[in-house]
């Protein structure tokens, strides 16, 4: 047919490779005659023509119009859920997905689609969940997803989408569950996502949000998970961040994040990990974190806390893991932290080095404070006359290492001090201090080689300090 006119032929030649399949409200006639193909529309009143400019795509299965997605025809009256994930598709999502209406479950994640996400993704009113997480979209997230009111999970991550979210989000008040994780989204976080009261769980983590957390994350009292971290976020933690008395799961590590922890964080009684670290916060740790007392992990390794590390932190007798390392933190480590069932000795789940912390040491961490700046605690000892009571050799840390550890220890009184290193053999590899030494709390570094200034080979190795009648032999392992 042309312009809708149809031209039958009643020729008497041979005619073949015919084929009819099933068309929008009609059926298709299709074969071939003189060296010409010929197609037809048979309608049900058996007349033939051209399909009406407004029919579906195809009749599904179940007789209803339909529209054609990815090689199949869905039902656009009684197709409701709709799961192809994992299924290696390709191409962009077409926006005749719009025409789904009736869609409640929507799941095309882990595949290989392209492209945006098309903005009529915003018809599908009745949808209470849509994944599309695992696929390499782009583009930005189209402002109509807030037209889905009656969603409870989303789920955008591991995606390449780009610009800020857009404040429409906000509409979908209940929502349950939002994961825009592993993306490269940027802008700040918009204080409408404060709207999302019955959020549970909330996964911005990985992308490249700037500005500062909105004081509106404080209405989010439902959440028990709020992953923030590997952003670019700024300014100071909101006090309010205190109101989540329902959180399990804390982390805003890895931003720009300045000012003290709020002491709000104190709070958060259900905690039981709570990551700080690798940001650029200030102040001191708060004594109301021993209130945390389901606390199972603490970091705030990495960042620029200073002043004494509270005796509270003796009521974390859950902690597993505790991590301070990489501060400034000062004065004396107290004695509370014994009451800590942590295995001391393991460095994965245990670090406090590279602070500014005084001996003496509470005796359960006396070996495994790590390198510490003692330069401070000799000028206060000798102002306050604390000096050590005995002589002392400390383990060495990092042990085993390479290359460089350390080797502390106590001298309770001027004098003459030998530390030598040794080989199995008991020959004498290098000598680390020969001189005379005013009392004190003393280190001194070994970077693995001897005295000639060459590299040794790995291995075990004896360290022995001599100081007037005392002696004393620890080992040490070099890894290569």
């Amino acid at each position: 047919w042309t312009d809708e006119t149809v031209t039958v032929t009643n020729s008497d030649m041979a005619k073949s490779d015919m084929m009819a399949g099933k068309g929008p409200n009609c059926l298709f006639i299709a074969w071939s005659e003189n060296g010409s193909v010929y197609a037809h529309c048979l309608r049900e009143d058996g007349t033939l023509g051209a399909p009406d400019v407004d029919s579906p795509d195809c009749i599904a299965d179940d007789g209803t119009d339909g529209i054609e997605l990815w090689g199949e025809c869905y039902s656009i009256e009684n197709t409701d859920t709709l799961d192809l994930s994992g299924n290696g598709l390709t191409g962009s999502i077409s926006p005749e997905i719009g025409n789904l209406t009736n869609l409640i479950y929507l799941r095309l994640s882990i595949n290989q689609f392209t492209g945006n996400i098309p903005s009529e993704i915003g018809n599908l009113t009745n949808l209470t969940y849509l994944s599309l997480l695992g696929n390499q979209l782009t583009g930005e997230i189209p402002s109509e997803i807030g037209n889905l009111t009656n969603l409870i999970g989303l789920y955008l991550s591991g995606n390449q989408l780009t610009g800020s979210i857009p404040p429409e989000i906000g509409n979908l008040t209940n929502l349950i569950y939002l994961s825009l994780r592993y993306n490269q989204l940027t802008g700040s976080i918009p204080p409408e996502i404060g709207n999302l009261t019955n959020l549970t769980y909330l996964n911005l983590r990985s992308n490249q949000l700037t500005g500062s957390i909105p004081s509106e994350i404080g209405n989010l009292t439902n959440l028990t998970q709020l992953y923030l971290y590997d952003n670019q976020l700024t300014g100071e933690i909101p006090p309010e961040i205190g109101n989540l008395t329902n959180l399990t799961w804390l982390s805003l590590s890895e931003n720009q994040l300045t000012g003290e922890i709020p002491s709000e964080i104190g709070n958060l009684t259900n905690l039981i990990g709570l990551n700080l670290s690798y940001n650029e916060l200030t102040g001191s740790i708060p004594p109301e974190i021993g209130n945390l007392t389901n606390l199972e992990r603490l970091d705030l390794y990495n960042t620029q806390l200073t002043g004494s590390i509270p005796p509270e932190i003796g009521n974390l007798t859950n902690l597993i893991r505790l991590f301070l390392y990489d501060n400034n933190l000062t004065g004396e480590i107290p004695e509370s932290i014994c009451d800590l069932n942590i295995n001391w000795s393991n460095n994965s789940i245990f670090n406090i080095s590279n602070n500014q912390l005084c001996p003496p040491y509470p005796t359960c961490v006396e070996d495994y404070v790590g390198e510490q700046d003692t330069t401070n605690c000799e000028q206060v000892s000798i102002i306050d006359g604390t000096l050590p009571i005995t002589y002392n050799l400390y383990n060495a840390y990092p042990n085993p290492f390479n290359p460089v550890t350390s080797l502390r220890y106590d001298l309770p009184k001027d004098g003459l001090v030998n530390i030598t290193v040794y080989d199995m053999m008991g020959r004498a590899v290098k000598t680390l201090v020969n001189s005379s030494q005013t009392a004190g709390y003393k280190s001194i570094q070994w970077n693995a080689t001897n005295n000639q200034g060459q590299q040794v080979s790995a291995g075990l190795y004896l360290y022995t300090i001599e100081a007037g009648d005392f002696r004393q032999t620890k080992k040490m392992v070099l890894l290569k």
